[in-house]
């Protein structure tokens, strides 16, 4: 099952094939912040697998400040940036990670319905919702 009119925006560098082209993968260009910020402003979902390595995932941290839900494999710190099922969802196979992106695509009541959880939570974290979500990761 593919998604209508969807295209996938990937960060350099890589090189893209042909076929990579045709089904609408595109590289996106080195920009400023705020060109990134109205790109993901402009998306329907961020998809972020993330890496065991990675501490923070702002990317994410971003991506829910703007209400966009986000799909990952919640590898590294992505399982503590998004609440699943509320914000996003956190798959458990590759499979999963892409049936979860085509659901926020194609069925326009999930992507409400996450959109509408970012949106509250948007309205209420504080600083000292960060800093304390910062404390519970320090010790765990």
């Amino acid at each position: 099952m593919q998604t209508s009119n969807a295209k996938l925006y990937i960060n350099p560098p890589y090189k893209l094939s042909q076929s990579d082209i045709s089904r609408n993968v595109l590289l996106r260009k080195l920009s400023t912040k705020n060109e990134l910020i109205i790109d993901l402003l402009q998306s329907k979902v961020m998809l972020v697998p993330g890496h065991k390595g990675e501490v923070f995932c702002l990317a994410a941290e971003e991506a829910k400040a703007l209400c966009v839900p986000i799909v990952t494999m919640g590898f590294g710190s992505l399982s503590e940036r998004v609440d699943h099922l509320k914000t996003g969802y956190i798959a458990k196979t590759k499979s999963e990670f892409i049936n979860f992106a085509i659901d926020i695509l194609n069925n326009n009541k999930t992507y409400l319905e996450l959109k509408k959880n970012l949106m509250k939570i948007r309205g209420i974290r504080t600083y000292e919702n960060v800093a304390s979500d910062l404390i519970k990761i320090i010790d765990k």
